[in-house]
């Protein structure tokens, strides 16, 4: 496994790669996970240094609960050059973009809610002089925080300040652009303001029409430019195509939040909001308007006749012919049951359970892992590890991550749930036999065959107590094992 930082830190998961690796690790000294970013240099002075170093300053001078916290910043000799690292805190939630992934077109309460956030830990960095420039989906984490009545409410926390700058004075390598002075584009097209695109000063303006590419997104439940592929394509659109309205989507968005929207995302900075208190400001009206409006009605009849409803049209969309069928009437189910129960009830956790495993036989995996992901942050907060539900989300999602290539990630989920199950009986056996065969599974599917072999064995070893070592349930394990010819080699 590559190194990253000092040796009192265990590299664990890597979360991302790139330019940049990202992974999640132990700090062994202080007992805790952290995110180490590192990046190979040739010089500890050249740009992609400097901005490297300028992130961790950035995170450095901000304080606030919604803004990652930087814990350390350094360098190592690495071959023939240097890697830098920087370690921050590790947030454990899921990312904006893989929640609306998994659930789009969120209510306009939570869009409203959401950006409320936003404009609040943007209004920190705009209080440090600074412009982060790279405001997105993917750059937001959503950490569960605490439970409210339908459903836990989440911490928005802002990270990823790779190329964050001031925003009146010049600095080294760069231009008062988006562009450096070799001409490459910083940023993400998607989400970048029409002026950066031309060569203009990036501030607080360009923060907003972010901003209002995330609220759009999260309203409409896609893209502002959908049709965009390339980086031309997204440059013609910022500049020239028009806003399409919310309200012709969705019908039920106040004309306050789809008329700030299109201010946000106005073409010319001088035509959007003056700031994010602005903003701010702009979606209280929103809320307060909404709070004198009778509550939306609940479908007819008390609770027990709700879940009798969407009992019975989870069993039809599960009768579906096929699992592209189902996939489409469980996700009407899952929508109906949020609506009429709850975000956390244990109805519409089922039907969550039961539309990722249908995503998953549909040849959809990285949408089951999105859904999942978000299932296992819920039920973090609101159920004990060992309950049932908890488990099978938790080994369902290990199995979708294994399909999209990524096997030594599963079997690390896999061992921390069987390190946290590991007491459990009773009910939950088959369910952690079928986990511990997964762990092996996965580990000789990322090459670490000894693993492989030691999980093997010892699950052979306690079906052979168990069930004696000509049951049924041995046999079909050492049936199983031919398959894999590197255990016997």
């Amino acid at each position: 496994m590559p190194t990253a930082g000092p040796a009192r830190y265990e590299l664990r998961e890597q979360l991302s790669g790139g330019m940049a690796d990202v992974w999640k690790a132990r700090d062994l000294l202080l007992n805790r996970t952290v995110v180490i970013k590192s990046l190979q240099v040739r010089e500890p002075g050249d740009a992609l240094a400097r901005r490297f170093v300028r992130e961790a300053k950035v995170l450095a001078a901000i304080d606030d609960p919604r803004i990652v916290k930087i814990y350390d910043v350094g360098t190592e000799p690495s071959g023939r050059g240097h890697r830098l690292y920087l370690i921050t805190q590790f947030l454990d939630g899921l990312s904006l973009q893989e929640y609306l992934t998994a659930r789009p077109r969120v209510s306009v309460p939570e869009a409203v809610s959401l950006t409320r956030q936003l404009c609040e830990a943007v209004a920190m960095v705009h209080a440090q002089g600074l412009v982060h420039r790279d405001l997105k989906p993917a750059n937001l984490m959503l950490c569960p925080e605490v439970s409210v009545p339908g459903g836990t409410r989440s911490r928005l926390v802002l990270i990823d300040f790779g190329i964050a700058r001031p925003l009146s004075s010049r600095e080294s390598g760069f231009t008062e652009t988006g562009l450096t002075r070799h001409g490459h584009f910083v940023g993400t097209p998607a989400y970048t303001p029409p002026e950066l695109f031309i060569g203009g000063v990036p501030g607080v303006a360009s923060d907003l029409y972010s901003i209002g590419c995330v609220l759009f997104e999260a309203i409409a439940g896609r893209r502002l430019f959908p049709d965009a592929v390339d980086f031309t394509d997204y440059w013609n659109s910022h500049q020239e195509a028009p806003v399409p309205p919310l309200r012709g989507e969705r019908p039920e968005v106040p004309a306050a939040l789809d008329e700030l929207v299109r201010d946000l995302l106005a073409k010319s900075p001088a035509d959007r909001p003056t700031g994010t208190a602005e903003v701010l400001a702009r979606l209280h009206e929103v809320d307060s308007a909404a709070s004198v409006r009778p509550p939306r009605r609940r479908p007819v009849g008390d609770q027990a006749a709700a879940v009798h409803r969407v009992e019975a049209a989870f069993h039809s969309a599960m009768s579906a012919a096929g699992p592209r069928q189902r996939v489409d009437r469980l996700e009407e189910v899952f929508q109906d049951a949020i609506d009429a129960l709850s975000a956390d009830h244990r109805v519409t956790w089922l039907v969550a359970l039961n539309l990722g495993q249908a995503l998953r036989e549909a040849r959809l995996p990285e949408q089951a892992v999105s859904l999942l992901t978000l299932l296992r942050a819920q039920l973090t907060t609101r159920l004990p590890v060992t309950d049932p539900i908890a488990v099978v989300c938790r080994l369902n999602l290990a199995r979708c991550t294994g399909e999209c290539g990524r096997p030594a990630e599963a079997a690390a989920q896999l061992g921390e749930l069987l390190a946290a199950v590991g007491g459990a009986s009773g009910a939950l056996d088959g369910t952690l036999l079928e986990a511990r065969f997964d762990q092996a599974h996965w580990s000789y599917g990322a090459g670490d065959i000894a693993a492989a072999r030691r999980l093997f064995d010892a699950l052979l070893a306690d079906h052979v107590t168990a069930f004696g070592p000509d049951g049924s349930h041995t046999r079909a394990l050492r049936d199983s094992l031919v398959g894999y010819p590197a255990l016997h080699a």
